[in-house]
């Protein structure tokens, strides 16, 4: 073999390792982006497996390794392009599925970071304390989102107990009112009240209106009579309207009202029985009017009698003047009698006319020798007969009346002493 043919199959010999060993480096290469492109579609499928949300990446993106009976296949799989030797579409087949989980990738957190915006929006919406409001920037955060939303979750979750609270309060105000309603706190759109939630609270206001209105009925029911009980000045009635201004005042609604009207109804309640007691004593009163009316008739019929046996008397007493009786007067230049201790104990007289009918009796003892009131016993031969009271006495006679025995037992010349003191009048034997 020449020199040339030497060097010449020297570097064939070279030339043939290096491409061995190149073909190997290069079958190694090709194991590993093989095993790197298998993991890359693994995970990617994994993803949009992850990511599908019913949007239909998950077929659009699929992977299934090969194993003894199969090849790999899907959309990330070496496309039957291959067996073509159509490179390019296996790069468009995976380029595609690749950018649609990219695509849906950049979907989803533009939707995380919209919920966030509406999740911050409504916190300022619910009117959360800034403390516990979720920040924008934690919540994107991966590392640092996890619980910041607690504070919030908090909130939201007092806020429902609260509404519920309140909720439980306003049906038992309904119930209070008598509305047979329920208040539901139905959600409607634009938050308006619902149809059932407006009537309940509509009957409730009714209710409320006609009770704030007998309330007031009967504020003035309670003045009319504290002001009839003041005006009518009944006795033993107390009652001052204008003490108690303010409690007709009340609204219905203050605390004190319920304690205000106790006390107005208390005091209107014992001064109506002392009110009915004095009815019941106007109404005995009334029959004692009747009694006395009738007593009145009476007495004015006594009245009458009386005067008309004066005017008798008033001819009795001119009958003994007339009689010429002067003979008897008291003497010239003497005084009438000042008291009874005056009166001659040894008085001694006669009746010198006398009116059986009525009881009255002329005596010839003048002014001189009694005083009116003086009571003298009436004898005949010895014979006690009864006593006489005088009424008056002038110069000339006195007149009595008859207020011991009977004046048809006495007579005209019956003979007067004075009567023992225990017969005179105490009043008048004190003169």
């Amino acid at each position: 073999m020449s020199k040339f043919g030497k060097i010449l199959g020297l570097v064939v010999a070279l030339l043939a390792i290096t491409a061995a060993v190149f073909a190997v480096v290069i079958a190694r290469r090709v194991r590993q982006a093989r095993y790197r492109a298998q993991i890359l579609a693994t995970n990617l499928a994994a993803t949009a497996q992850t990511l599908d949300s019913n949007s239909g990446i998950a077929e659009k993106a699929n992977y299934r390794k090969a194993d003894d009976a199969n090849k790999e296949s899907g959309a990330l799989g070496w496309p039957s392009a291959q067996a073509a030797g159509d490179l390019s579409a296996a790069s468009n087949s995976y380029d595609g599925a690749a950018k649609q989980v990219v695509d849906l990738a950049g979907k989803v957190i533009g939707q995380r970071d919209a919920i966030i915006d509406k999740l911050v929006g409504l916190s300022a919406t619910l009117e959360c304390p800034a403390n516990a409001r979720p920040k924008a920037d934690t919540l994107q955060d991966l590392n640092s989102y996890e619980g910041s939303t607690s504070a919030f979750e908090t909130f939201v979750s007092n806020r429902v107990k609260r509404d519920q609270n309140i909720k439980a309060a306003i049906n038992g105000l309904l119930r209070q009112l008598g509305v047979s309603r329920s208040f539901n706190s139905d959600i409607t759109n634009g938050g308006a009240l619902s149809a059932g939630d407006q009537g309940a609270l509509t009957e409730a206001a009714t209710r409320f209106g006609n009770l704030n209105s007998n309330f007031r009925t009967l504020q003035q029911a309670l003045k009319s009579v504290a002001e009839a009980l003041q005006g009518a000045r009944v006795e033993g009635v107390s009652w001052e309207a204008g003490a108690y201004d303010r409690a007709f005042n009340l609204s219905g609604l203050e605390a004190g009202t319920a304690a205000a009207l106790a006390e107005i109804i208390g005091k209107i309640k014992a001064d109506m029985a002392t009110a009915k007691e004095q009815l019941l004593t106007i109404d005995r009163l009334k029959g004692e009017i009747e009694r006395l009316k009738k007593e009145l008739l009476e007495c004015k019929a006594d009245v009458e009698a009386k005067e008309k046996r004066l005017r008798e008397v008033g001819k009795l007493v001119e009958t003994v003047y007339a009689g010429g009786a002067m003979e008897y007067g008291r003497k010239a230049g003497a005084e009438p009698l000042a008291s009874f201790s005056q009166v001659p104990k040894d008085l001694c007289g006669r009746i010198v006319r006398l009116d059986t009918q009525f009881g009255y009796a002329v005596t010839d003892l003048h002014d001189g020798l009694v005083v009116k009131g003086t009571r003298l016993s009436v004898f005949r031969n010895g014979k006690f007969l009864g006593v006489i009271k005088v009424l008056q006495a002038d110069e000339f006679n006195s007149l009595a009346i008859v207020v011991g025995g009977r004046a048809a037992d006495m007579a005209v010349g019956d003979t007067l002493v004075l009567a023992e003191g225990a017969l005179q009048d105490p009043e008048l034997i004190g003169q």
